[in-house]
């Protein structure tokens, strides 16, 4: 059974995307998107993020570029200064199922025990057909993405088959799906953004989570994706929930602390600090060398 879980990868062609076409999708998806210079940034009532908040921006070009009212927030580069950190989970371009915990390896081999087998999504009306009930499946377990205006569309049928009809205008997205037999299980949608595989919407079904597959769908991204000619890097996501974050680190994720740069005053930080600690959390970051709540160390970006 090892040997076939270091089997050919399910994915033999990888289409690539600019990042103006990820902001076009972005915005087609219904995300606020708007450009400053040559950067692309994901619009927040007030505070807003790089498109690729995991890349180090020039600190004074970007700076220079900002035009639009609000707080923003982006990586910079090493040798400039910062004061504050932001915070995710990236993998590595490399990967080895020998080189897993042994309580990891077990659950990818119950998956495939019990039958689970992933392969590419690329019909529309099989996704929003055998989509749906996974995504409700997940919000009644865990009310995922309760109180988003994007997360109540795809709650309504008509919701969920609009938002998938407009992710499969873009041809480049990617979707891969856990099946036992005809039946969906788990579903992950990436896009491979220049050198980097964005991946995004994970959502697992009850029976999904008995079955182990998020265990094989992640192996089979990673597997995948260590193939890939000019990929350098997964993104996953920014860190913030405390039990999803452990599977993922558990599984050769890295917990990454890059240096960045806020434009709020000194004197401003201050007051957030005092009168707002849980907001100058979430700007500050955690530093390199910090650890998560299960002990692991964040890593220098």
């Amino acid at each position: 059974m090892t040997a076939e879980l270091l089997s050919n990868p399910v994915l033999s062609f990888w289409p690539r995307m600019s990042v103006d076409r990820f902001a076009e999708l972005y915005s087609t998806t219904g995300f606020a998107v708007f450009k400053q210079g040559d950067v692309w940034w994901k619009q927040g009532t007030v505070f807003h993020r790089p498109l690729l908040s995991h890349r180090k921006y020039d600190l004074h070009k970007t700076k220079a570029q900002l035009n639009k009212f609000g707080v923003f927030q982006f990586g910079v580069q090493d040798d400039q200064s910062h004061n504050c950190y932001l915070n995710f989970i990236v993998f590595d371009n490399r990967y080895n199922v020998t080189g897993l915990p042994s309580s990891v390896v077990r659950g990818l081999k119950t998956a495939m025990k019990c039958g689970v087998v992933v392969r590419p999504i690329s019909d529309e009306e099989e996704f929003a057909s055998k989509g749906y009930p996974v995504y409700m499946s997940a919000f009644q377990r865990n009310q995922y993405a309760a109180n988003t205006r994007w997360g109540t569309q795809r709650r309504n049928p008509q919701g969920f088959s609009k938002w998938s009809h407009s992710i499969f205008q873009f041809p480049e997205t990617i979707i891969l799906g856990a099946f036992a037999g005809d039946e969906l299980l788990s579903f992950e949608i990436s896009w491979l953004v220049e050198d980097t595989l964005m991946l995004s919407t994970i959502v697992h079904s009850d029976q999904g989570l008995e079955l182990r597959a998020p265990d094989i769908l992640l192996h089979t991204w990673r597997a995948t994706a260590r193939d890939v000619p000019g990929l350098n890097v997964i993104w996953d996501s920014a860190l913030g929930s405390t039990g999803v974050d452990e599977f993922k680190l558990r599984r050769g994720g890295r917990a990454i602390a890059l240096r960045a740069h806020v434009n709020i005053s000194r004197p401003m930080l201050w007051a957030v600090k005092h009168f707002w600690p849980g907001v100058h959390q979430k700007i500050a970051g955690r530093s390199p060398g910090e650890t998560t709540q299960y002990g692991r160390k964040l890593e220098n970006g």
